[in-house]
């Protein structure tokens, strides 16, 4: 069964409407480049700010720009006094360093948690742990493979799920084809963060037992359409619940951003 995270969505930033009426918090973004998945991503979350309350702003740099004068450019934003929380939109080019960039972020402004030592859950762990407790998915006892173990996604939601008494199987590019599939068909819930189209395949789920899928993968398909990393054919498996892409996890990542911005006074 497909999730419908878009309506889950809508009632979440209902209740966050309610936490940032009157604070006049301020959120800014930094963009290098042109990246149309990264317009598009923050043209998104320029409209979850309007609607919630939060004033928001981006700060668009040319691709080729350097190192210093990016670093002087934020330093700038973080000592302006204007701005509440500050974000770096991903990817960078290559010419830049992220982790020096992010050193300039004071942790009570780092509401991506990209310095991994910001009192925030990263966005999309965040937007999956509302979205479990919406659905009312107790973590303690289950078993929940992770497959990516990327600093912002993989490495914290297993630390989060160990964290409510869930076994964690933490997978990556060298888990063994017939380990991976043995583990998922095992689990009571797969975290899929790849970025590979068609990575979670119909063998790879038990039909025999309730699964939950949760998708982070966003992909391309052969006629470009957004798609995430499972194959479409396993979409009609009566005993999966899934979130789709598009239409899923990316509205819940963009509502955990808005959730600890909320937080912040």
């Amino acid at each position: 069964m497909k999730i419908d995270c878009k309506t889950i969505a809508e009632k979440m930033k209902e209740e966050i409407k309610k936490k940032c009426a009157g604070k006049g918090l301020r959120f800014g973004i930094v963009q290098v480049g042109d990246n149309p998945a990264s317009n598009a991503y923050i043209k998104g979350k320029m409209k979850d700010c309007a609607e919630v309350g939060i004033e928001a702003s981006v700060f668009k740099y040319y691709e080729g720009i350097s190192q210093e004068s990016l670093r002087e450019k934020i330093s700038f934003l973080v000592n302006s006094n204007t701005l509440d929380a500050l974000i770096i939109q991903l990817p960078l080019p290559e010419q830049l360093c992220l982790e020096e960039l992010v050193d300039l972020i004071p942790a009570k402004m780092d509401v991506d948690n990209l310095k991994g030592t910001s009192p925030f859950i990263p966005a999309t762990p965040k937007g999956i742990l509302m979205l479990l407790d919406y659905l009312g998915e107790d973590l303690c006892g289950k078993h929940l493979v992770m497959i990516g173990r990327s600093r912002i996604v993989g490495e914290p939601m297993a630390a989060l799920a160990t964290g409510r008494n869930a076994t964690v199987s933490i997978c990556h590019s060298k888990t063994p084809p017939n380990v991976l599939k043995e583990l998922c068909r095992s689990a009571d819930i797969i975290v899929s963060a790849v970025g590979k189209r068609d990575f979670i395949e119909r063998d790879m789920i038990n039909t025999a037992k309730r699964q939950l899928l949760l998708d982070v993968g966003i992909n391309r398909n052969d006629e470009g359409k957004l798609c995430g990393d499972a194959n479409s054919e396993i979409y009609d498996i009566d005993t999966l619940d899934y979130t789709p892409v598009p239409g899923g996890l990316g509205l819940m990542t963009r509502v955990g951003l808005l959730e600890n911005i909320s937080s912040l006074r």
